[in-house]
């Protein structure tokens, strides 16, 4: 793969989000919600499916894989062995530049215990699944607090110009719900006008940033001051508030 890559954005079902990077000829995709919509897409742009990458085991991350591996002859990377039609289990911070140059693997549990994201150093972009949304995070369904809350400190470490792609459309409930948190957000403020009038021209609202999510992703944001007050977490450990946050988030 030589020439200049791209990332493309294709929405499946109701909200989720599948990507294809190309470059040149041959493409891959990360999460592949749907057979369907990627076979469009790679048969319209007459591309070569090289690889599939997962990011965790969720079958509406996964239900593509059977049968796109079964026409292309792709190869499925996944973080474990419940991955549907694994190949290949990838290890956290190992790279892949084999099968795309630059594309890094991140271990980010806390959605799930195996969840990975994909860093790819040019273009700056991660792919981080249902870890890190776009004004929020994902639910804790087999990982404490403290273990999502380091997952996401990682990726906030990552350059403020690291395009974010996320795993589902849920940036107006995220940024809603934020703002009930942290009202004096001019950030915020501005972010969510934004994604309402990306929604009623029926744009996607990724890709964020890193550095956009650090300004207004309430996640990432635990040691405000207005959070902290408004979740009556003074002085409480930035886990203890961070926990605290995703229950209210849970509930709302």
């Amino acid at each position: 793969m030589k020439s200049e890559m791209a990332i493309h954005t294709i929405r499946t079902g109701y909200d989720n989000y599948t990507y294809v990077v190309t470059d040149g000829a041959e493409c891959v995709v990360v999460d592949a919600s749907d057979s369907a919509s990627v076979f469009d897409f790679i048969e319209i742009h007459c591309l070569s499916l090289r690889a599939i990458f997962s990011t965790h085991h969720h079958s509406d991350h996964t239900s593509g894989n059977a049968e796109l591996k079964e026409r292309t002859g792709c190869v499925v990377y996944g973080p474990d062995q419940k991955t549907l039609s694994v190949d290949v289990v990838v290890a956290g911070n190992m790279n892949y530049d084999n099968v795309l140059p630059g594309l890094n693997v991140m271990p980010v549990p806390g959605h799930t215990k195996t969840a990975v994201a994909y860093h790819l150093i040019s273009p700056a972009a991660v792919f981080t699944g249902d870890t890190l949304f776009c004004a929020g995070c994902g639910r804790l369904f087999e990982c404490p607090a403290d273990v999502m809350y380091g997952s996401l400190i990682r990726l906030a470490a990552l350059s403020e110009n690291t395009l974010v792609y996320c795993g589902h459309e849920y940036t107006r409930e995220n940024c809603t719900f934020a703002l009930t948190v942290e009202p004096s957000n001019k950030a915020l403020h501005a972010r969510s006008a934004e994604v309402e009038m990306l929604y009623n021209t029926g744009k996607p609202s990724v890709p964020s940033t890193i550095g956009l999510e650090k300004m207004t992703n309430p996640f990432l944001r635990v040691e405000s001051k207005e959070i902290r007050d408004k979740l009556g977490m003074s002085g409480r450990s930035p886990v203890a508030a961070f926990a605290e946050l995703r229950k209210r988030k849970d509930a709302f």
